[in-house]
């Protein structure tokens, strides 16, 4: 049960999410542009790239993706993927041997120049969807200890060489991950990898690094050179690690890197909107290569970046309102447990007049006792019994047959009826007809009503306890008439007619003793109808008692699945949800009554007959909650609110009108801008890097007319160290903020300090990393 609704509350977060962005402008990339990821490593990056450009660009369909590994790629669209010759398991020479096979195997160098040129002819179909086809950017993703990264610039110039056929411009950046959380017990070796990749960087992205090789090859194995002139490969170069710079691995952090990688590029290459507020800087590509750049003295530099984003919780939203509505749901089911005893005496047929009916429909209707009169008697004159009490008469003139009469007439009858009756059935289909089954009343009122300690139950054992004493009495007074004397008895007599003296004692005598017998007969049975009614209501509570705790269980499951998505949640993003949305739900429940009717909960359409719904599991109740939730409760309006008004109205929800300054807009806007400043810290932990040679640009990302925005931009006017500039989307779905860093050097990467040593010791120990040793600089 835990399970479905962990699903529903991600179904319908994502759907949320994607109908929260429909409101968002939809970002465009302006250029053509292909992805390029090296490395069996960059997989994982290529599937999850795929997934957020689809979700959330427009010309999402003209993005290209082209990898590049030894294993295995993925077979999403616009992918193309080549699989790299020479797989060495001499791990001593792995990358060497790589690197020998790219240029030995000419089949296979072939079909990686048809590869390329197969993606050049599908950008050209794809044109239509860019404003501009002049310029296409490559953005080359690879894991820095991935030793296919070895053939990096060969991939990177023979693409660049093949696609400048058919652009004028070709910009290539690079985004380098560096896992430095290792989970198994392999880290050197992967360790010194890096560091062999990241020299081998160093020395590409010098001013005077050049290149030539024949790696362009036609169908019929001509060959043709792929020169770069002296100039650095990569037009940028973003190394973007797990560990921030506090040295902290976040959660998820390579995930954030991804998005990353997605929100540079929009940045670089996005379509420029019109409307924005001039107010706010804009991000410029050249202005940010040459400020990283100006303090360098001539070495490489590299950059990063930090991205956060503070969303809707959705999760948390979904199983919050889940949980209120089923709490409505409760409620109204218990709401008219209170009444009159009378009243409920009466629907589950068990007040008086009710009881008084089954009573006499078991009971042989007592004109039978007439027949009596007929039964043959002894020839006895009432003189002859004069001082005989009236049992011994009855012995006198009939011996056992009137008592044989009425039980074979009488008590037989009737405990046969009270066998077949099974009250037990009797009442649960009652309660089933007239409380179960009723709008207004339902499951918890039978419940309710059948408890031990309920009104009913106490009703019903008053009567069980006057019905005895009622019975006691009547069977002494049966006794007590048995012991009177047949001279006693008064009874119309006739003088000298003996024979029809006897007559008349007999029909007084019938009268007298069987219909006193008929009383304590009827009693009788009404205490076993009574008595059995108690076991049947003691047994049903148990029943109904298990079903309670079916909706207890639901309850308590969906509470639990509130309060962990609430705990997920930041403390300022999860601030207040049960409290805020308790009053939504409400005022959402009180618009359906108004529409529906007040009992509209257990009408067909929406949660119908909770018993039924149960039906011995709780799946199907929780179907029929989830259900009705998605179709009548979430498309509400009062569930549509932007992020910052939503997030607005919970922060004030428990505060009262006279101190509303508690959390005002103000303090709440402190909140999310300190948020964002800390979950966007740069992913590389660098060592010793002063304020003097960091260059650092800061954006928002969102609406630039937004409250928050404009309060971001004026907290510190005047006296900021770094560019703060706004990257407008009509965007009402949450808030991102993406910080770029730049100017630092290979050296300043504790990765490389502290990976330095690995990477020597191999070497020292007959590694091979460099495919030619003497064309590295020694960093």
């Amino acid at each position: 049960m835990k399970g479905r609704m962990l699903e529903f509350v991600r179904q319908f977060a994502a759907e949320q999410e994607k109908r929260s962005h429909e409101g968002d402008e939809q970002r465009n990339i302006h250029n053509p542009l292909v992805f390029l990821f090296v490395g069996d490593k960059s997989l994982e990056a290529l599937r999850c790239i795929h997934e957020l450009v689809d979700a959330n660009w427009n010309n999402a369909s003209g993005i290209l993706y082209f990898h590049i590994g030894a294993t295995e790629s993925s077979s999403a669209a616009n992918t193309y993927y080549y699989q790299m010759a020479g797989s060495c398991e001499d791990r001593k020479v792995l990358r060497t041997s790589l690197h020998q096979h790219l240029y030995q195997d000419e089949q296979k160098l072939t079909q990686l120049n048809h590869l390329i040129r197969q993606m050049s002819y599908r950008i050209s179909e794809l044109g239509g969807q860019y404003d501009s086809f002049q310029r296409l950017n490559i953005a080359v993703v690879t894991h820095v200890t991935d030793p296919c990264n070895v053939v990096l610039p060969e991939i990177t110039l023979l693409m660049k060489s093949i696609l400048s056929e058919s652009f004028k411009f070709i910009q290539v950046d690079l985004y380098g991950l560096v896992q430095e959380k290792h989970e198994g017990e392999q880290f050197a070796l992967p360790i010194s990898y890096g560091i062999s990749f990241l020299k081998e960087l160093d020395h590409y992205q010098a001013k005077d690094y050049k290149f030539r090789a024949m790696l362009q090859v036609t169908e019929d194995q001509i060959k043709f050179p792929v020169e770069h002139p002296p100039s650095p490969l990569f037009d940028l170069v973003y190394l973007l690690s797990d560990k921030n710079e506090a040295g902290i691995v976040p959660e998820n952090s390579m995930m954030v890197n991804y998005e990353m990688i997605c929100r540079l590029n929009l940045l670089k290459n996005g379509r420029i909107i019109e409307g924005i507020d001039h107010r706010y800087e804009t991000y410029n590509n050249t202005q940010f290569k040459q400020n990283i750049g100006s303090a360098s003295g001539g070495d490489s530099v590299y950059a990063s970046a930090g991205f956060a984003k503070l969303k809707r919780p959705s999760s948390a939203i979904a199983a919050t309102v889940v949980q209120q509505f089923f709490g409505k749901v409760i409620k109204q089911m218990k709401e008219h447990g209170d009444i009159q005893k009378r009243e409920m005496a009466q629907l589950l047929m068990l007040d008086p007049p009710s009881i008084e009916r089954k009573v006499h429909a078991l009971v042989p209707d007592i004109g039978r006792l007439e027949e009596m009169n007929s039964l043959m008697y002894r020839m006895l004159s009432v003189d002859d019994l004069q001082h005989d009490t009236l049992r011994q008469a009855e012995e006198a003139l009939y011996g056992k047959t009137c008592q044989d009469f009425f039980s074979s007439y009488f008590k037989e009858p009737a405990g046969i009826a009270l066998t077949v009756m099974n009250p037990y059935a009797e009442l649960e289909q009652t309660i089933d007809d007239n409380v179960i089954q009723h709008a207004r009343y339902g499951l918890y009122c039978a419940h309710m009503w059948t408890m031990d300690d309920s009104v009913m139950m106490n009703e019903l054992r008053t009567m069980i306890k006057d019905t005895a004493r009622d019975l006691e009495q009547a069977r002494d007074e049966l006794a007590d008439a048995y012991q009177e004397t047949v001279g006693g008895q008064v009874f119309p007599r006739m003088p000298l007619f003996k024979k029809g003296n006897t007559k008349r004692f007999i029909r007084h005598f019938f009268n007298k003793i069987y219909g006193t017998q008929y009383s304590v007969l009827q009693l009788e049975v009404k205490l076993k109808l009574l008595e059995a009614y108690e076991r049947a209501l003691e047994k049903l509570h148990g029943m109904y008692n298990g079903q309670i705790g079916q909706l207890d269980e639901i309850g308590k499951c969906l509470k639990e699945v509130s309060r962990q998505r609430i705990s997920e949640a930041s403390d300022h993003l999860g601030r207040n949800i049960p409290e805020y949305y308790e009053t939504v739900v409400d005022q959402i429940a009180k618009d359906l009554e108004q529409k529906y009717g007040p009992q509209f909960y257990f009408e067909d359409r929406f949660m119908g007959n909770i018993a039924e719904q149960l039906d011995g599991q709780s799946d199907r109740l929780l179907e029929r909650l989830l259900d009705v939730c998605k179709r009548e409760v979430f498309p509400s309006p009062r569930l549509q609110l932007s992020f910052e008004d939503e997030l607005l109205a919970r922060a004030n929800v428990a505060v009262s009108f006279d101190h509303r300054e508690v959390l005002s807009k103000e303090m709440l806007f402190r909140d999310l801008y300190v948020t964002l400043e800390q979950d966007s810290m740069v992913h590389m932990d660098v060592y010793n890097y002063t304020h003097k040679h960091r260059h650092e640009e800061k954006y928002f990302l969102g609406d630039s007319h937004s409250e928050f925005i404009q309060y971001a931009f004026a907290v510190d006017s005047g006296n900021r160290r770094y560019k703060l500039g706004c990257v407008h989307e009509n965007k009402s779905s949450g808030l991102e903020k993406l910080n770029l860093m730049g100017g630092f050097h290979i050296t300043d990467m504790m990765f490389y300090r502290n990976g330095l040593k690995y990477y020597e010791k191999y070497q020292d120990n007959g590694y091979k990393f460099h495919p030619e040793e003497e064309s590295i600089k020694k960093v």
